[in-house]
């Protein structure tokens, strides 16, 4: 067994900050959904989810149940309740109904945080695929989901206000032919 450690705060992984990587900040959201879960149904282990979130983080350690640990698991569970927000906030958005008709909500759910990272991998040309994105720290990974989609908001945008503008010329035309 490994010896149990406290980890020393200049050993903390700022997880507010983004400074995880994206695979483990897709395991600490697991880990603390299934901990509600359960607390939901009223089984409660607040210790064996204080070890995970920090063997999560610090995998070569086995985390001692110290005062200093449980605070950092507090911390780290705000901090994934914080990007939570701000992805609810800043990822918006709202299909349209043909992507509803086409089954965007199913494609989100079976293709997931895999998904999400197979296709930054395709973007930038990361020829080892979403495993090597799951390495990249969280924030980085965040501001390329968020600069993506303004991009794309930008474009339907756009994409709108000429097929406004093409069909008042096409209208005008058709007047004034009358």
């Amino acid at each position: 067994m490994k010896e149990q450690i406290t980890i020393e705060p200049k050993d903390r992984i700022n997880v507010r900050a983004g400074k995880c990587t994206y695979g483990q900040m897709n395991d600490l959201g697991r880990v603390l959904d299934a901990a509600f879960a359960d607390a939901r149904a009223g089984k409660r282990d607040e210790v064996e989810t204080t070890k995970k979130l920090i063997r999560i983080l610090h995998p070569e350690i086995e985390p001692a149940i110290t005062l200093d640990n449980i605070k950092y698991a507090l911390e780290i569970a705000d901090a994934v309740r914080f990007w939570r927000e701000v992805e609810n906030e800043k990822l918006k958005y709202t299909p349209t109904d043909e992507e509803r008709a086409a089954g965007y909500e199913r494609l989100a759910k079976v293709t997931g945080p895999t998904g999400i990272a197979s296709t930054i991998a395709e973007k930038f040309g990361v020829h080892l695929g979403p495993d090597a994105i799951f390495k990249w720290e969280y924030a980085s990974v965040f501001m390329v989901l968020y600069i993506d989609l303004e991009r794309y908001k930008f474009q339907k945008r756009l994409q709108d206000i000429r097929e406004r503008k093409r069909k008042q010329k096409e209208k005008s035309a058709r007047m004034g032919r009358r």
